[in-house]
């Protein structure tokens, strides 16, 4: 049999991701070209769910209106992005010239090690975009910043972690990025949230850093300390001409995982499943069978499905019809080998 390097999530970390659950979440908007004061907004969730939700209740500071889900497309890693799309127009400027826009959410994902010492599950999704109104002239055309990356990023313990989340300014407006405290609502923050150096630090690490660049967004963690899920919060504000445009917000986690030295391996190509997601049966395919390996599906939660399933042929159907919708675990093994593949049963 061939072998490879496989990302395994460790089952502790995805024992609490809920099918759901939302992994993270962004929000944009762009000024209307012909009327200053109708602006188009646009949300994007990330679950493992497809079609997450059929509407979401968007406030836009003068009223709240319910958006209507527009696409669901599943962008690998078993996450789906699920973007809702509204436009609004404001009939007056407000004092000072500023609306808060926000969307607010329940299911956001247990099992954060940085918030409420990991019962996170009760703690809404919160998050928003600010824009001003008041510079007409300066604003029209205005389009605020957005990620061309998703907010779900993936790291290892004891090992550096550096990545940039790819910001983007179309109108090439001078941004500037902060890390924040999520939010579970307008001006609440989270409860009891650490920033990952500080929950490093007071979990035993001698020292540790985590910093967020102010220009890019770029994140650097010299040592993630311990395995499990982290969550971080930005907001980036739009300047032009000195002139503040408004911000957005993203708040997104950082998955760290076993160190990769001591994974088990199997090949990649040798071994996949689909379809993904699966209403029915799920079919198991391995192209190169040296062994009889045995094939067993699990939950989320670590508990076994399905009975062992002898692996004699090089396509293996197994029925998942009888399954809830949520994710799950395809485990393939021999006696000298162990791998494991995601599922979405819908």
């Amino acid at each position: 049999m061939k072998y490879f390097t496989l990302l395994i999530l460790n089952t502790t970390i995805l024992g609490n991701i809920q099918a759901g659950s939302i992994w993270g979440g962004e929000i944009s908007y762009s000024r209307d070209s012909v009327n200053p004061l109708r602006i188009h907004l646009s949300v994007n969730l990330y679950s493992p769910r497809h079609l997450l939700q059929d509407s979401i209740l968007i406030s836009w500071g003068d009223t709240s209106i319910y958006s209507q889900i527009q696409s669901s497309n599943f962008v690998g890693n078993s996450i789906y992005k699920n973007t809702y799309k509204a436009i609004h127009t404001y009939s007056t400027i407000p004092i000072g010239g500023t609306y808060s826009i926000s969307t607010i959410n329940n299911n956001r994902i247990d099992g954060i090690n940085n918030i409420d010492g990991g019962n996170s599950i009760n703690t809404p999704f919160y998050i928003e975009a600010k824009i001003n109104l008041q510079h007409q002239s300066v604003l029209f055309n205005n389009q605020s910043p957005f990620f061309d990356s998703l907010p779900v990023f993936y790291s290892y313990k004891s090992l550096p972690y550096e990545i940039n989340p790819n910001l983007v300014d179309l109108d090439g407006d001078s941004l500037v990025v902060e890390s924040i405290i999520p939010l579970q609502d307008e001006n609440v923050n989270v409860p009891a949230y650490s920033f990952p150096e500080q929950y490093c630090i007071a979990n035993g690490a001698q020292s540790n850093t985590f910093n967020i660049n102010s220009y890019t967004g770029e994140i650097i963690w010299n040592v993630p300390c311990r395995i499990g899920i982290y969550s971080i919060a930005m907001r980036i504000s739009e300047f032009r001409n000195g002139n503040l445009l408004g911000s957005i917000m993203r708040d997104q986690n950082i998955y760290v995982l076993a160190n990769p030295n001591s994974i088990l391996q199997l090949s990649a190509d040798d071994l996949t499943v689909s379809p993904n997601p699966v209403t029915t049966t799920l079919t198991c395919s391995l192209t190169d069978l040296t062994t009889i390996p045995t094939l067993q599906v699990f939950s989320i939660e670590g508990k076994a499905i399905t009975e062992t399933i002898p692996a004699t042929q090089t396509k293996t159907e197994i029925d998942v019809s009888h399954l809830p919708a949520g994710l799950y675990f395809l485990v393939v093994q021999d006696e000298k080998q162990r791998a494991v593949r995601r599922f979405v049963k819908q």
